[in-house]
Order: C-alpha cells, then sequence, then structure tokens
C-alpha cells in the first residue's frame, strides 16, 4: 500500500478528521499520529493539496457511519481528483458492503462521486473481515441461535415479531473460528439471547432498534450480534447482556458503552463559560497578520473568504466585535473564494494555530486544561463546526471546531512554544490584496482593552 518508501507516502497524504458522531476517528488519528512521529519524527493532518485522503477508524460495524462521512466528503470536500483510502482495524463484511454500494436505497459511492464530477479511486484496508452476511449465517462470526429457547421473556420477544427470526444450521464456528466448538458458540447465543430478552424490559427508554436482545439493529431481528469491542467503546450492535445498563440497577454490563453527552465532554457555548475562550467568538486572543490587527479568530476566518475583495476584509476587520465581524461577511458570501468549500477547513485550522503562536500562555493552558476529554462546540443550529442538543444531555453534530481543537490539542503536548505558524499552501491565500506571510509570535499586538462580546447564535 505504500510502496518501498513509507516516510515519503505518510508525508503526502491527508489524514481525515471528517467523522460526524463519535470520536473513534479523532482517537485512532492521535494514536496513529504518535507512532509516526516516534518512527519518522512528524504528524500528519488533513491537508487540501493532497491527491491520497485516508479516512481511518477502528472499526466498521453496520458501514452506516462511514457511508455518511464519505458521501458528505465526496460531494463537498474532495477534490476532482483524489484516492481514498479507508483503513480500519476490522470490519463486517455486510457492513463494507453497505457503505459501498447503499444497499437498496441508495447509490454507490463511485456513483456519488461521478455524478459529482469527480474521479475518486476507493481501496479498503482492514486486519480482519468477520462474516455477518443473513446468506451466510451458517457460517456466521456474529451470533445467530440455531433455535428459539423455551424462556419466557424469550417467546414474548419473538411473538411480537412480524417475521419469523433468522435461525443458522448448527455446525460451524464461523469463517475467523472464533469459538473452539459449535456446542460453545450455541451455549453463548443462547444465554445472550435470554439475558437480553429480559434485559430489553428493563430498558424502555432505548430506542426499539437498539434494543434487540442480541444487539442493536434497524430490522426486526434478534439483534445483530456482534462480538467485537474495541479498546475505546462496545458498539450498540453486541448483545444487550454486554453494554446496556438499565437504571434500576437490575444488570451491570461487563462494557458499558461510552456515549455523546455532556457529562464526560467539555463543551463550551458562551464565551463567558469555563471554557468559553475556545470558541473563535472570544475576546482576548488579538492577533496580527502581515501586519494588521485583528481582535479575534473569527474576524481573521472571516476575511479569508473574500482575498479578492480587499475592501470587504477591511470591513470584516474593523468591526469591534466578533460576531459584527460574522455578520458584516454575511451578504457576501455568495462571493467567497469558488474554493471556500474546500479549504475551509484548512482556513480554520491554520486561524487557531494564529491563536495560539500570539497567545501561547493563555490558550495553550486552556487547551490542557481539557485534559483528554473530548471538545464540543455547542450550537443552536450550526451542526457542521459544532454540535445541536438533542435533549438534556446528547449532542450530536459534526463538531468539526471541535475536533480541531483536539487536534491541536494533541499536537502541542510536551511541546514548547512555536515561534511561528507558515500561511497556508493555497492559491490566492492573501489579506488586503498582498500574499499572507509567516505569523510570528512577535508580531502579536498588545492586549486591548475587551469590548463586551456578544454570545454565539
Amino acid at each position: 500500500m505504500v510502496g518501498g518508501d513509507p516516510r515519503k507516502f505518510w508525508s503526502g497524504v491527508s489524514l481525515l478528521n471528517i467523522q460526524q458522531g463519535g470520536n473513534s476517528q479523532a482517537e485512532m488519528r492521535n494514536l496513529f499520529n504518535r507512532l509516526l512521529k516516534d518512527k519518522f519524527g512528524f504528524s500528519i493532518a488533513e491537508r487540501d493539496n493532497a491527491s491520497v485522503f485516508v479516512y481511518l477508524d477502528d472499526f466498521i460495524c453496520t458501514g452506516n457511519r462511514v457511508r455518511n462521512d464519505l458521501e458528505e466528503w465526496i460531494n463537498n470536500h474532495a477534490p476532482a481528483r483524489a484516492t481514498l483510502l479507508i483503513i480500519v482495524i476490522a470490519h463486517h463484511i455486510g457492513g463494507r458492503w453497505y457503505a459501498k454500494t447503499g444497499g437498496k436505497f441508495k447509490r454507490p459511492l463511485q456513483n456519488i462521486a461521478a455524478e459529482a464530477g469527480k474521479e475518486i479511486i476507493i481501496r479498503w484496508r482492514s486486519k480482519m473481515d468477520f462474516e455477518d452476511r443473513k446468506a451466510y449465517s451458517s457460517v456466521a462470526d456474529v451470533l445467530r441461535p440455531t433455535a428459539i429457547p423455551n424462556d419466557v421473556a424469550v417467546q414474548n420477544y419473538v411473538a411480537t415479531m412480524k417475521h419469523e427470526p433468522v435461525l443458522r444450521e448448527p455446525g460451524s464456528v464461523g469463517v475467523n473460528n472464533l469459538f473452539s466448538a459449535d456446542e460453545k458458540k450455541s451455549l453463548l447465543e443462547r444465554e445472550f439471547l435470554i439475558a437480553g430478552a429480559r434485559i430489553r424490559q428493563q430498558c424502555p427508554n432505548l430506542p426499539e432498534t437498539m434494543r434487540r436482545p442480541l444487539g442493536g439493529t434497524p430490522y426486526e431481528s434478534l439483534g445483530f450480534g456482534s462480538l467485537v469491542v474495541t479498546f475505546r467503546n462496545c458498539p450498540n450492535t453486541a448483545p444487550l447482556a454486554l453494554w446496556a445498563n438499565p437504571r434500576d440497577g437490575s444488570w451491570y454490563p461487563l462494557f458499558p458503552r461510552v456515549t455523546n453527552n455532556r457529562a464526560d465532554r467539555v463543551v463550551f457555548f458562551k464565551t463567558k463559560d469555563k471554557f468559553g475562550g475556545l470558541s473563535n467568538m472570544a475576546g482576548g486572543f488579538p492577533l496580527c497578520v502581515n501586519g494588521i490587527d485583528i481582535l479575534t479568530s473569527e474576524a481573521l476566518y472571516q476575511a479569508c473568504r473574500f482575498p479578492h475583495m480587499p475592501e470587504i476584509q477591511q470591513l470584516i476587520i474593523e468591526q469591534r466585535s466578533p460576531m459584527a465581524a460574522k455578520m458584516k461577511s454575511k451578504p457576501h458570501r455568495n462571493n467567497s473564494r469558488p474554493d471556500w468549500d474546500r479549504v475551509r477547513v484548512g482556513i480554520m485550522r491554520w486561524c487557531l494555530k494564529v491563536k495560539l503562536v500570539q497567545n501561547w500562555d493563555k490558550f495553550s493552558s486552556l487547551l490542557e486544561k481539557t485534559r483528554d476529554r473530548k471538545i464540543v462546540e455547542q450550537s443552536r443550529k450550526d451542526v457542521f463546526w459544532g454540535a445541536k442538543p438533542v435533549d438534556n444531555d446528547m449532542l450530536v453534530g459534526m463538531n468539526v471546531l471541535g475536533k480541531l481543537l483536539m487536534e491541536l490539542r494533541e499536537e502541542i503536548k510536551n511541546e514548547k512554544p512555536w515561534p511561528s505558524i507558515e500561511p497556508l499552501d493555497i492559491p490566492d491565500f492573501r489579506l488586503y490584496g498582498k500574499a499572507i506571510t509567516t505569523v510570528s509570535a512577535a508580531d502579536k499586538q498588545q492586549p486591548q482593552t475587551e469590548l463586551p462580546v456578544p454570545d454565539p447564535g
């Protein structure tokens, strides 16, 4: 895959950070970058000018998440020509098939790329493949019982099903020989099914699709039956007995699931919050680029939309509040640089690094205080840069700004202050008509008396 020169290969790829839900990709990226740094002395991030892009994750289960991520990337961010490598530790064969083809109701990824006028070569790499397809149930690596046990809870569940449950023929331990004998596999299937049928009765708040006894699936069945638990989490496609945690304490799972809730996240919403300084709207982090004083990273980011319109850039940067700067850009957004959707994440990453270089002590300290927790920007409506609350505990969105902040936090671990940050290697990267040059910590403007900063909307 990498040819005869791994250093050269990895130094030229773009490591995508596009997962719309969960944190597995961010954690895998961090682990992989640590290995690269130990081996070759460098780490990699997303690059807009790469020809090879890598989607890294731990495991593909149903294929739904990776498909949604890649469909959005192909349509809105991928270049006209590229090679895309999907690299995972393991996958379910049915999940990979769905991610590639879209199943019965969606289009294959290659068709989506062609319709977008793009030539994307897609390659899949994994260490292990697990058989989960219905047509291959007899040799499945997931749990598919050979019979329905004589248990009241199981019998009651089966009675609610519109179709006969899928059972497997006995005699096989599966393609990957995960079990030493079929009898032992059958025993585990039976006991997990009985336990799951009882546990689901104690978890009425779980969606029905997640309450299948042998694991969540959108299709009516006994359950998905996945046997994969990663270093970071237990998927909800595994049997309920492994992860479900009834509120009444009637069952304590071996692998309680980690979910995207507020309790284990650093969530910022208002600039006056404890971690409000992570926001682009936060004052007190003055910048200076090409000798031009800029009050906030939000104003710098918005100005970068319009390299061909220096008068609009000046109008944005002259505003005394970040919200005013953002609003001044709105009427002109149809005239944003033509490649804006493709380069905006890279520009945001650069803006955050400018904020760090010129406010090292204050900003690095804030990042370090988040420890290793997931960082989430809460938003009322923006599910690209942030995440929207869906109830009192859960936030849903791509949270791209949060991911960039976590990426930056990882980069500066055990690092001395950076003296400068180079300009992005993209066409027409200009401010007030002049090419943006190296931004130095020494260029920083002196802090000004801060005006009240409105909270982001």
